[in-house]
C-alpha cells in the first residue's frame, strides 16, 4: 500500500447515520406511538409492561433542553424497546467513546473492524444471528489469532448489529474496536488483518453460510494519536458500533433496513413486517449486544462496566439535571394512559420548570376523555365521575392533583 492510500485508510472512520430514526430526545418523535403499539403486539411479557407500571414515586427530571421520567418500571431491552434501546446504547457509545480519545492520548493504537458474511434469505435469524455471535469467539480462539496475540497482545469490544433486506433477508453483523498498549506497524496490521480474514472465513463456513469475500468480509480501519482527524472521528465511530436505533433504510437494489424500521412499518399496519419484527423479539431475546476481553478496561483504564441501568441512566442527559416535580396519583396513572400522555408531559417539563410542567399536567387532564377520566376516578374512589363534575377536576398545579398511590398496577 503505498503512503498515499496508507493515509487515506487511516483516517477514514465509520459513517454515522443520524435523520429518520426512533433517537429522538425525551418527549419528541415517534419512539412512544411504537411502545403503545408494542403493548398489544409484542411477543415479550416485559416489553408488553414497560412504562405501563410503577415501582416507585413518579417523578419528571429535566436538563433544560429536555426532559424524562423516574419511577416507572422499565423493560431494559436493548433490542427491541424503542425506548429504552436508544438511551441505554446512548450512554454505553458516550463511555466508549471517552474511552477510546483517552487511550489514544496515552499513545495506544486502535482498529475498528466489521465483520460480515454470506447469506441468504433461506437462512434464519437464529442461525446466522449464531454463526455471527460465535464467529469472534472462534476468531480469537483460532491458532493463528493465539500466537499473532501472544506476539502483539491486545484486547477488543465486540457489538453485534443487524439489519433485514428482501433479497438476502437477516443481515447480522460484527463491528470490533481492537486496542493495543501503542501503535502497530504496516507490516504487523497487514499480519493481523491476514490472520483474522482466515479464522472469521473458516468459523462461519463451519457454520453453513458462505465463505466471506476478501473485499468484504474483514475491512479494518486503522488509527492512532498522530492522526488528529481520526482522534475527532472517535467518538462518532463509538455511536456507530452502538447506536442500532439511530440507522436508517438503505435504497437501492440490495436495499435493508434496521429492525426499527420494520417495526414502524408494523405499526402502520404492515403484517409481514410485524412478523418480521417477532422473529427478531424471539431472535435476539437473551442475547447479549457487547462483550468485551478481560483486560479490555484495564488497557484502556476505565472504571467497571456499566449495568443497563447505568447505561440508561447516562444515556439521558450529558448536562446536569434536576427534578422537576412529581406525579402523584391521578395524575400518573392518567400519564400512561392517556394516548398523549408521555409526550404532552415531557414537552410540557423540557424546559426544566415547575410552571412547563403543571401547564402540561393541566392539558393533559383537559384532553383526556370522560370515559378514562371516570376509569381513574373508579380506581381511587370506587366510584365513576359525574359527568357534570368534569371540568372541576382540571389542576391547575400537580400538587392540587389529590390523594393517591405513587406507585402501583395502572
Amino acid at each position: 500500500m503505498d503512503q498515499a492510500k496508507a493515509s487515506e485508510s487511516r483516517l477514514e472512520g465509520p459513517r454515522l447515520v443520524q435523520s429518520g430514526s426512533i433517537a429522538a430526545s425525551p418527549g419528541q418523535g415517534p419512539k412512544w406511538d411504537l411502545l403503545r403499539f408494542l403493548w398489544g403486539h409484542s411477543t415479550l411479557p416485559l416489553l408488553r409492561q414497560c412504562f405501563r407500571t410503577a415501582w416507585g414515586p413518579l417523578t419528571v427530571h429535566s436538563d433544560g433542553r429536555s426532559a424524562w421520567f423516574r419511577g416507572f418500571c422499565q423493560c431494559h431491552s436493548v433490542w427491541a424497546c424503542p425506548v429504552c434501546s436508544p438511551l441505554i446504547r446512548r450512554g454505553r457509545a458516550r463511555v466508549l467513546g471517552d474511552e477510546l480519545v483517552r487511550h489514544l492520548a496515552n499513545g495506544g493504537g486502535l482498529c475498528f473492524v466489521t465483520l460480515t458474511t454470506r447469506h441468504g434469505v433461506s437462512h434464519s435469524l437464529p442461525d446466522t444471528f449464531s454463526a455471527v455471535a460465535d464467529g469472534w469467539r472462534d476468531v480469537t480462539g483460532e491458532r493463528g489469532v493465539r500466537e499473532f496475540r501472544r506476539s502483539h497482545p491486545f484486547e477488543f469490544v465486540r457489538v453485534i448489529e443487524c439489519t433485514w433486506g428482501c433479497a438476502n433477508g437477516w443481515h447480522p453483523h460484527l463491528h470490533v474496536i481492537v486496542g493495543s498498549a501503542e501503535s502497530w506497524t504496516w507490516e504487523v496490521r497487514r499480519e493481523f488483518q491476514a490472520v483474522v480474514c482466515r479464522a472469521w472465513s473458516s468459523s462461519v463456513e463451519r457454520a453453513g453460510l458462505g465463505r466471506p469475500s476478501r473485499q468484504r468480509g474483514v475491512h479494518c480501519v486503522w488509527g492512532d494519536a498522530g492522526a488528529a482527524d481520526y482522534v475527532l472521528k472517535v467518538h462518532q465511530s463509538a455511536q456507530e458500533m452502538l447506536r442500532l436505533d439511530t440507522k436508517t433504510k438503505k435504497a437501492g437494489r440490495y436495499s435493508t433496513e434496521p429492525p426499527f424500521a420494520l417495526l414502524a412499518r408494523a405499526a402502520g399496519g404492515d403484517s409481514e413486517a410485524l412478523s418480521l419484527w417477532r422473529d427478531w423479539e424471539q431472535g435476539t431475546k437473551g442475547r447479549k449486544m457487547m462483550t468485551v476481553s478481560r483486560g479490555w478496561r484495564s488497557l484502556m483504564a476505565s472504571a467497571p462496566e456499566l449495568s443497563d441501568s447505568d447505561a440508561l441512566e447516562l444515556g439521558q442527559t450529558d448536562m446536569e439535571s434536576w427534578e422537576v416535580g412529581r406525579l402523584p396519583g391521578r395524575a400518573g396513572i392518567l400519564v400512561a394512559r392517556h394516548p398523549r400522555g408521555f409526550e404532552i408531559v415531557l414537552n410540557g417539563a423540557a424546559d426544566g420548570t415547575a410552571e412547563g410542567l403543571a401547564a402540561a399536567v393541566s392539558l393533559l387532564f383537559g384532553t383526556a376523555s370522560y370515559e378514562l377520566l371516570s376509569e381513574i376516578e373508579l380506581l381511587f374512589t370506587g366510584k365513576p365521575l359525574p359527568e357534570r363534575l368534569v371540568p372541576d377536576v382540571l389542576p391547575e398545579h400537580p400538587s392540587l392533583l389529590g390523594p393517591g398511590d405513587d406507585g402501583g398496577m395502572f
